[in-house]
């Protein structure tokens, strides 16, 4: 339903099956928060998603253990969240902790998404050769794995660092690079 914008009836249906899933069963409940958290980012419903942040954190040392890729992407969650907050110090701070656990665990693409999300807090701060450090890092590993998302996002990054520090040129060809 989510896929095809009936994110209403995604909402309804992951609500459903969050009644449904019994409490043993943590992996399944972490994973429909999950989804649901999503959505309700895409929808705008901040104090909603803020109690399923709140659950998933409850439900982090469970998961810690079990599995580094649905921790790392909890991380990433926060990461978004923080951002989009502009609380930029713990949006690094989650940025850090999931590419530390992505690169323990040998998840390249989680850790590229990582050192993304490190690069946009970081230029958002104003840490312009931090953030081009992390942007170009996610960026290289973005081509070499064939992460199309990712690279976009790190090339329209690199291009408004490259912008903010007045090197016009680059940051049009970043551009024409991301458009690409």
């Amino acid at each position: 339903a989510a896929g095809v914008h009936g994110l209403a009836d995604a909402r309804r249906l992951l609500g459903q099956g969050l009644d449904l899933v019994p409490d043993d069963a943590t992996l399944v409940r972490f994973d429909l928060l999950m989804a649901r958290e999503s959505l309700l980012d895409r929808i705008g419903d901040r104090a909603a998603q803020h109690e399923d942040l709140a659950a998933l954190d409850a439900l982090e040392p469970f998961v810690a253990g079990v599995d580094p890729v649905r921790r790392v992407r909890l991380l990433l969650t926060h990461c978004r969240w923080a951002f989009h907050h502009t609380e930029y110090t713990a949006q690094q701070a989650a940025a850090i902790r999931a590419i530390d656990i992505a690169r323990e665990s040998g998840l390249d693409d989680l850790e590229a998404e990582g050192r993304l999300w490190l690069g946009k807090g970081l230029t958002w701060a104003g840490q312009h050769h931090a953030a081009r450090e992390a942007l170009e890092s996610a960026l290289a590993v973005a081509r070499e794995r064939g992460l199309r998302r990712v690279m976009t996002e790190s090339l329209r990054y690199l291009a408004i660092v490259a912008s903010n520090i007045s090197e016009f040129a680059r940051a049009k060809e970043l551009l024409a690079e991301a458009i690409a």
